[in-house]
């Protein structure tokens, strides 16, 4: 294929005497390249383990990454770069699965931070989102230069969880997370081309469990080997794409999708957007990109919001939460329009904020329902199948709070999706007197997080309340709550 934007950039010429010979370029040793079988896999997670753990000199690391690079990186060799990386990882577990949307980066394209854009829509959408990202490695904001910009806290790997169950949203920074060694950094930057790290990093997600992945490719001759990596992985809720070019869905030509549905072509038209060439979704420095994420965030139309709904609306459909990538579209324009990404950036990014955990004993919570029955409080001490209803007002306080009681108030999400939990671990069904509520799988996501609505009859903890539609057989309603 001859160059161009759908091939990767060819490594830049070294002189001979700074590079080692090929024959040890990719395990250091001579005639490793031709074994195959389990024996070669063991070699290629063993050569990066070397790697990894600064057993091999910069100029070691810098000839293998050339060789790969020169040849076209395999898809065993992506595995067993991925298998590496997450046996030295600190692998994050909430206690529930999570979603995220990342790329190989080095496609040169200059569009702004799409992907981490959209995970704070996904997010918003009431799906736990970890963002797994990294500094600008080949070009010129990253996602943790974007999120560092916003003012959103990159938490070291043993508060991500507490991030998340806090806001429903986390950072997973590659460099706390993965530790790479220093001189492994150093080489890559001074390569000027994409190397295995760009294609096995965002399959590396450091989450013990994941609902729903979106990597983005940004060449096109490396998707064998991500799509080929994927399925020895055994991964199956990921959807790769390429878009003309770049390593995100795109409003500028076709979106290659490789997903649970086989292999096909989209566009921004099958879905109502409109077409946008290369320069309305450019991106810049840091700044810039954080003042575009403000402006998406806050339901500026346009291309920008276009192409963020699309890959958002994308990562709900392959989560499976949106039974269409259109109905994932909608949900993600509702979170932006009715201000529930807003409202997740401000808390993000706000460093005063309200505790969310109830005061007292914190198996105790209130519920503030919407609709019928009207908003109300729940105090659940006593019979521990029911709970009393209080009628409140509308982000009013519920006096046992105040006084440092037992019970807290769920408040509604900015009109989201309503309702719903009562934040606490250990939990149980609750009754309002003449109609039964649905329940809400809690688990570590009580305090701050999301809430899984399922019928009565599957009851394990949580209450919820009606929400806008009715809770009988929904599995996939998602909330959000604070306590005040």
């Amino acid at each position: 294929m001859p160059p161009g934007p759908f091939t990767r950039p060819a490594p830049s010429a070294q002189p001979a005497s700074d590079v080692p010979s090929t024959s040890e370029g990719v395990d250091g040793c001579q005639g490793a390249s031709t074994s195959t079988g389990p024996a070669r896999a063991g070699s290629l997670e063993g050569t990066f383990a070397a790697i990894l753990e600064g057993r091999r000199t910069k100029e070691q690391m810098a000839a293998a990454l050339r060789e790969m690079h020169r040849r076209g990186e395999t898809a065993a060799e992506v595995e067993a770069c991925v298998r590496a990386m997450l046996r030295r990882a600190v692998r994050l577990d909430p206690g529930y699965a999570v979603v995220d949307i990342g790329g190989t980066g080095g496609d040169r394209a200059g569009t702004f931070n799409i992907s981490t854009v959209a995970a704070l829509v996904v997010a918003a959408c009431g799906v736990p989102v970890i963002k797994h990202g990294n500094r600008a490695v080949t070009g010129r904001c990253g996602s943790l230069d974007l999120l560092e910009a916003l003012g959103v806290e990159i938490p070291p790997a043993d508060r991500v969880v507490a991030q998340l169950d806090r806001y429903g949203f986390a950072v997973a920074a590659t460099p706390l997370v993965h530790r790479f060694p220093a001189e492994l950094n150093e080489v890559r930057r001074s390569l000027g081309f994409p190397s295995i790290f760009n294609l096995a990093g965002p399959i590396a997600h450091p989450a013990v469990e994941l609902s729903g992945q979106i990597v983005g490719v940004g060449w096109l001759d490396a998707l064998p080997a991500v799509t080929g990596a994927l399925t020895r992985l055994g991964r199956t809720q990921v959807s790769v794409v390429h878009g003309a070019g770049t390593d995100e869905p795109t409003l500028t030509g076709p979106t290659l999708l490789y997903g649970r549905d086989g292999i096909r072509q989209i566009t921004a038209g099958e879905y109502g957007l409109a077409q946008a060439d290369t320069a309305a979704l450019r991106g810049g420095a840091p700044a810039v990109n954080a003042a575009i994420c403000r402006s998406v965030l806050t339901g500026e139309p346009g291309p920008r919001r276009d192409v963020v709904l699309l890959c958002a609306g994308l990562a709900l459909w392959t989560a499976q939460v949106a039974p269409s990538v259109h109905e994932g579209i909608q949900r993600a324009a509702a979170a932006i329009d009715e201000g529930a990404a807003r409202a997740l950036l401000e808390r993000l990014t706000t460093r005063q904020i309200r505790p969310l955990t109830p005061r007292g004993d914190p198996r105790e919570g209130a519920a503030l329902p919407r609709g019928d029955p009207p908003e109300g409080a729940t105090a659940p001490r006593g019979d521990p199948s029911e709970g009393a209803v209080t009628p409140l007002s509308d982000g009013a306080r519920s006096p046992q709070a105040r006084q440092g009681s037992r019970s807290g108030v769920v408040m509604p999400w900015r009109g989201l999706l309503g309702g719903l939990v009562v934040p606490r671990r250990e939990t149980r069904a609750a009754r309002v007197p003449g109609r039964e509520l649905g329940v809400v799988r809690a688990s570590r996501q009580g305090f701050g997080g999301m809430g899984e609505v399922v019928p009565p009859s599957a009851a394990v903890g949580g209450v919820t309340g009606p929400g806008r539609a009715p809770l009988d057989g929904l599995r996939d309603t998602r909330c959000r709550l604070e306590i005040m």
